[in-house]
């Protein structure tokens, strides 16, 4: 995960960063213009709305200055205009190509902004964000090598939104985030907005937005996909605002305005992501477990501090999801667990037909490096013997089993497969929810599974009617009873946030949970082939879904697919030539 960070501050109500400060912009100089560098951004000058703009000297506001940007009775977006009036402003500045300045990876964008009393949202309307490559908006859909844009929006009644356009947003017009989080108000007053963009790593779909609204965490969107080339940058801001949306519902019935002050932009250095992490322990505190072990540096219980896991062997703290360290538990031996006798897990104990019990856990595992698994690999267990009928527990199934490799969760008398080991992604973070019902008569049982960064599944398990959900037992974390299949080899698993109640969480607060790690998925993969005098082409587009080799085969029904070429990159595809063979060819994109 990226390390070097920028900061980009409008300061009002937030202090401002220690970090070395690379530019600012405070609109105290008559041409402050030239301060913006737009002579090396993609789209020279003021694109419309020149007229709106005025500069405000003013010794209270932030910086001492600000631009008032005016949006016309009737106005909504540039493309509307005309008929209907030119409201708002835009233009770009280049902002990391000056004072000695380069392109960044990730950067933080703040600023200050006030909409007069009584200010009339509508039903939506765009404010400045970043911007990378050519700064795509409006249709310009990202390919991932062009470029992106990171504007904030506000929606109806002052809902505010990030609204970045990225290479797998799911229309044209971009992707909303976080809509609803965070309100803006028309009261004439300065408020801070600041915004944390992470460009993913090529090849992965682990970029970051995150925001802050006067100094409040109010959405983390981990997980994102801007780019499939390492030199597509951010570059700097772009300084849009309008009314809009595209069609006269979004126009402003009166004349209004905004204001915007104080830029600035410094340099800074992360190691995780805390506010991330903390969102996410908000969420499940707030759904009052009865314990919820976080392995923060501790294996104690944040509800019950008595309640403290004993830790077997050699394992220890690694980086969470987030990338903070010493804030999950890793296992790198046999013989590795976490047991406590503490019984966590509610009904349970001897099989019974009257048995009562309801129950919830909800936890978050890393994935092995691979999944030939010479043995069972264990990330929870409590009553290991289904034929007693009081089994619980999750664990990634030998190679020798019916269903090698795959994992499954047991529970009752009864084991169920859950995801095939063709389905599991190797090295990544799970989100994991189990909750249970004895006194049902069918489907006792149901679970959810979802990688963070891709889509959820989730079903139901039947048990007979006098199973029951553990034996009151021993509790295990990261192995079994046994002591001789702990959740490692090949790698190391880790195992976090480990929560459980005492009744059954709904479908919503599940969804709650999962829905706190916010992503965003790349297309499918559109495979294309055609000739090129001796040769054959076969391409996709770089906004697919990252990471994709492309293999070929003789036999469509033959397992030995081997590596068809390195692909190259040619415009808006990735392009792999291959030599006519004069021999029947398959080929395929697999996602390694």
């Amino acid at each position: 995960m990226l390390c070097r960070y920028l900061l980009l501050c409008f300061l009002g109500g937030v202090s401002a960063s220690a970090q070395p400060v690379l530019w600012t912009g405070t609109f105290t100089n008559a041409n402050w213009f030239n301060d913006w560098f737009n002579a090396g951004a993609p789209k020279k000058g003021v694109a419309f709305g020149s007229n709106n703009i005025a500069r405000v000297v003013d010794a209270s506001a932030p910086g001492g200055s600000y631009l008032r940007i005016t949006y016309p009775a009737g106005s909504y977006a540039p493309s509307g205009a005309p008929p209907a009036p030119v409201g708002g402003t835009q233009f770009y500045g280049a902002v990391l190509h000056t004072n000695g300045n380069s392109p960044h990876d990730a950067l933080t964008l703040q600023y200050s902004l006030r909409f007069p009393s009584n200010y009339n949202f509508v039903i939506g309307g765009k404010l400045p964000g970043l911007y990378g490559g050519t700064g795509n908006t409006g249709t310009d859909y990202p390919t991932g090598t062009d470029g992106f844009t990171t504007r904030f929006m506000w929606r109806q009644d002052g809902a505010g939104e990030a609204y970045p356009f990225l290479p797998n947003s799911p229309t044209i017009y971009g992707t909303s985030l976080g809509r609803g989080n965070w309100f803006f108000t028309g009261d004439n007053q300065w408020h801070a907005l600041r915004q944390d963009v992470v460009l993913n790593d090529v090849g992965l779909s682990n970029g970051l937005i995150r925001v802050f609204y006067d100094g409040v965490n109010v959405l983390e969107a981990p997980g994102l996909y801007f780019r499939s080339v390492t030199n597509l940058q951010i570059d700097g801001v772009l300084f849009q605002t309008f009314f809009g949306g595209g069609d006269t519902s979004y126009a402003t019935p009166v004349t209004t305005h905004a204001d915007f002050a104080n830029f600035t932009v410094s340099e800074l250095t992360e190691t995780g992501n805390l506010s991330g992490l903390s969102n996410y322990q908000a969420i499940v505190s707030a759904q009052s477990p009865n314990v919820y072990f976080r392995f923060d540096n501790s294996l104690a219980d944040s509800v019950v501090p008595t309640i403290v896991f004993t830790s077997i062997g050699s394992g220890g703290y690694a980086n969470d999801y987030f990338n903070n360290p010493n804030r999950s538990r890793f296992f790198t031996a046999t013989g590795d667990a976490l047991t406590v006798t503490n019984d966590l897990f509610a009904g349970g104990g001897t099989s019974s037909s009257s048995a009562s019990g309801k129950g919830s856990l909800t936890f978050l595992f890393r994935s092995l490096d691979g999944t030939n698994n010479t043995g069972q690999r264990f990330l929870f267990s409590q009553g290991n013997t289904t034929a007693n009928g009081n089994a619980f527990g999750l664990f990634f199934e030998n190679d020798t089993s019916a269903s090698p490799n795959s994992l499954k969760l047991r529970t009752g008398n009864t084991t169920t497969t859950i995801l095939q080991p063709e389905q599991i992604l190797l090295d990544r973070w799970y989100y994991f929810a189990v909750t249970w019902d004895e006194t049902r008569n069918a489907g006792e049982v149901k679970w959810w599974l979802a990688p963070l960064g891709g889509p959820a599944i989730s079903g139901s398990v039947n048990v007979t009617d006098t199973s029951v959900i553990g034996d009151n037992g021993t509790v295990y974390v990261g192995n079994n009873s046994g002591l001789n299949n702990a959740f490692r080899n090949p790698g190391m698993g880790r195992i976090d946030e480990f929560a459980t109640w005492n009744r059954e969480l709904s479908g919503t607060e599940v969804t709650n949970q999962f829905n706190s790690f916010i992503v965003v998925i790349p297309p499918p993969p559109r495979l294309s082939i055609s000739l090129n005098s001796s040769n054959v082409l076969i391409s996709w587009p770089t906004n697919s879904t990252p990471g994709l080799l492309l293999e070929s085969n003789a036999l469509l029904t033959s397992s030995n697919w081997s590596f068809a070429g390195a692909a190259s990159l040619v415009g808006t595809q990735f392009v792999v030539t291959n030599s006519l063979s004069g021999s029947t060819r398959f080929y395929r994109l697999n996602n390694p």
